[in-house]
């Protein structure tokens, strides 16, 4: 090896010019600024937990509740345990588990533990069934806890011999729920100093490691090759007569230090707080150190190879960026449980081995070996790797004058206008020009993930005061005491879609889906106005015929779900029961229809108005189409009822809108479409709407015991059934002819 083209590769690569100025990508910093706040938060919360918990601590709480007590229980009390009586405080409710509610009388009536027995108890008994008897308890205090057991040990358990003696019956006692739950961990004699110290050993201080690696392994590694080459110099350095594994040895000695270093100067820091002064510490560490940031810097080195340009070479990295994020917070979950063949795996076995360095645990040394041996061999095949990926570059790489570079820069310099996106879109829908470049990975991920995210966030948000209330019902006290009989996962499905139902019968809930939808909008127009800085214009909502636009909207939609309901009442299989609205439900009906606005302009705008001048700037507009309406139908895959054909049809339908909205040049008709389609079929019809039952209708509708699901679309609705398919095909031939009518007249 030429010791002094190792060396000056070396000086180059860890030097500040090692990167070629490059810096690490967006997306990896924002992930790592994330995790870092996330760090602070944790940190933050497990360092005030205490005093809060003080703060929050309930004196004096020697009260017990006893909800819906049965008149043996009383008996029982009277007979054996006259003392409990002044401490027992009864109520009669029939939801049995509205948390809220027994948070708050526990608080009005200083009780630290709630007993909850089912209505009818004593009858129950006598018919020898199993009622389960629910406990709740704070948690703020150890003392509570304590309590709890000492009442399911002596008088509850004395209470079910009594019901035993007398009927025969053991009724089990199950800890439902638990209130107030201030972070509570029985560490016996460890103190709490003790216990944030190896907390933090055995999470943080590996993840903040891991965390840096990569980040330095990222903004060095991915850069080191794919950084000349971008700027036309590796070709040069090829033809020398320095060796393939001089220049892989050289780039990763500079990569592997760049990492190794910082954590070399942290840790002996680490080894002088008191608790982890562990004299075989600093060895364990400094190996596990050394291997992993070798390992992950043969893998960027080995990518900055196989990539032409920095940005490529990033790309290609951010999977295995976020794999081994993953891979820490997996570890992060199973600390103090992880089986003992964790600790022989590579990353898994330098997460745990890290901070069993730090608490003196100390590795078991086979699995320490079998770790270390298995890392250098993966490394040892991505160096052998890029030593013979650079020996096969080599015979590829021609010396060039200059005349020839120059030519050859301008060639590619016309070819890469004629294909850039930002100076001749592939298309411009709605007036939508891009003004910024991004690569393909990022944008693919940001129109796939964005929508999901702001999706569940505010769906999630408007779920928590509708659960609330709705957990102060009989029906769902019913529905959670269900689930005990549940063994399958399709059994824990359908429970869920059951509480779904619950909730759409909610009127709280349906009025939280309306704000929930209207910030869904509201987000994108800030991103649409202020990130993008474009007009709302370029997502379809377009001044002019709005109005017009949208009546027209509402008949379109309206005759297409009207035309798939007659043809399931005139081949039979749907039937009429009857015709009209309960006043008491008329609440929940105006509910509906303002619901369905919102909600339908929402994902319209998101799957017809953002993603398809977006996408079709950069792939053209049949892409476009058929990638959002693939999205379109995925986005209701955990639907119940949902199958291969509704998947088909959700396409359909969503390619029917895009040719729509291409015709009439805005969203405002497919806005309206959804909306009168969704209201139609749900609180029109009283069908089901993709999966979800309607709560108000005005026509209540039912299938026949002889209707075929291909037809009716079973529990999904008629989005699931062939006769969507051809009203959306007939609708989808009907605008492809306007549409090209158009163009041609153009």
């Amino acid at each position: 090896m030429n010791r002094r083209a190792f060396l000056a590769i070396f000086r180059q690569t860890f030097g500040k010019k090692g990167s070629g100025g490059a810096k690490a990508s967006k997306p990896v910093f924002v992930t790592c600024l994330l995790f870092v706040l996330v760090l602070v938060f944790v940190a933050v919360n497990l360092m005030l937990s205490p005093y809060i918990a003080r703060l929050n601590a309930y004196k004096g709480y020697m009260n017990v509740i006893v909800v819906n007590m049965p008149d043996s229980a009383r008996e029982y009390i009277e007979q054996e345990s006259p003392d409990l009586l002044p401490l027992l405080v009864t109520y009669e409710h029939d939801a049995e588990f509205d948390f809220t509610y027994y948070s708050s009388l526990m608080k009005e009536n200083k009780a630290f533990m709630t007993i909850v027995f089912p209505e009818d108890f004593d009858q129950a008994v006598e018919l020898h069934s199993m009622p389960e008897i629910h406990t709740f308890v704070l948690t703020d205090k150890l003392k509570y806890v304590s309590w709890r057991e000492t009442v399911l040990d002596e008088p509850l358990w004395f209470y079910q011999n009594f019901l035993k003696d007398r009927a025969g019956v053991c009724v089990p006692v199950n800890d439902s729920i638990v209130l107030y739950d201030v972070p509570l961990d029985v560490r016996g004699s460890v103190s709490d100093a003790e216990y944030v110290a190896g907390f933090f050993a055995r999470t943080m201080i590996p993840l903040i490691t891991f965390i840096g690696a990569l980040y330095i392994c990222m903004s060095k590694g991915t850069n080191s090759i794919s950084w000349q080459k971008e700027n036309g110099v590796f070709t040069g350095i090829l033809m020398t007569p320095i060796k393939p594994v001089t220049i892989v040895t050289g780039n990763l000695a500079g990569i592997c230090l760049s990492a190794f270093l910082p954590a070399l100067v942290c840790y002996p820091f680490l080894f002088l707080i008191p608790f982890y002064r562990n004299p075989a510490g600093p060895l364990e560490a400094f190996i596990f150190l050394i291997t992993l940031t070798l390992f992950i810097s043969s893998v960027t080195l080995m990518i900055s190879i196989m990539n032409d340009t920095v940005v490529a070479a990033q790309t290609a990295f951010l999977p295995i960026f976020f794999i081994l994020l993953s891979v820490c917070v997996m570890c992060i979950q199973n600390v103090g449980s992880a089986p003992d063949i964790y600790y022989a795996l590579p990353v898994y076995g330098h997460f745990y081995g890290l901070g069993n360095a730090l608490m003196g645990d100390g590795v078991p040394l086979i699995s320490m070996v079998i770790c270390i041996l298995s890392t250098l061999f993966m490394s040892g095949i991505c160096i052998f790797t890029s030593v013979k990926l650079l020996g096969n570059e080599r015979f590829t790489a021609t010396v060039e004058s200059y005349s020839d570079k120059e030519a050859r820069k301008a060639r590619k310099l016309i070819e890469r206008q004629a294909k850039d996106y930002l100076a001749v879109p592939k298309a411009r829908i709605f007036g939508y020009t891009p003004k910024k470049r991004t690569d393909h990975s990022a944008f693919i991920a940001d129109q796939v993930f964005f929508p999901l995210a702001v999706l569940s966030l505010f769906q999630g948000l408007a779920m928590i005061p509708a659960l609330i209330i709705l957990s102060r019902t009989k029906g769902f006290s019913d529905a959670v005491t269900g689930l005990r009989d549940v063994s399958t996962v399709w059994g824990v499905t359908q429970k869920a879609f059951e509480f779904f139902g619950l909730l759409m019968r909610q009127p709280v809930y349906i009025i939280c889906m309306i704000l929930g939808y209207i910030l869904i909008i509201s987000t994108y127009i800030i991103r649409i106005r202020f990130r993008e800085k474009n007009s709302i214009s370029t997502i379809g909502l377009t001044g002019g015929n709005a109005l017009k636009s949208y009546l027209s909207g509402l008949l379109i939609g309206f005759m297409m779900i009207s035309s798939v309901y007659l043809l399931l009442l005139c081949t039979g299989n749907v039937s009429v029961l009857r015709i009209g609205i309960s006043s008491d439900m008329i609440p929940l009906f105006v509910a509906y229809i303002l619901m369905w606005i919102p909600q339908g302009a929402s994902e319209e705008i998101m799957f017809r108005g953002f993603m398809i001048p977006r996408q079709a700037a950069r792939y053209k507009t049949p892409f476009a189409v058929f990638f959002s309406s693939l999205l379109f139908a995925l986005f209701h895959a955990g639907n119940r009822g949902f199958t291969v054909l509704a998947l088909i049809n959700l396409m359909l339908i969503s390619f029917a809108f895009a040719l729509i909205a291409l015709y009439k040049e805005n969203i405002w008709t497919v806005c309206a479409a959804h909306t009168v389609w969704n209201f139609s079929q749900g609180n029109l019809y009283g069908l089901e709407v993709s999966g979800n039952a309607s709560g108000a209708s005005v026509i209540h509708s039912v299938y026949r015991h002889s209707a075929s699901a291909f037809i009716t679309g079973g529990d999904f609705g008629p989005e699931g059934g062939i006769f969507v398919t051809l009203v959306s095909l007939a609708v989808i031939a009907a605008f492809s002819v306007l549409l090209w009518k158009k163009h041609r007249k153009a």
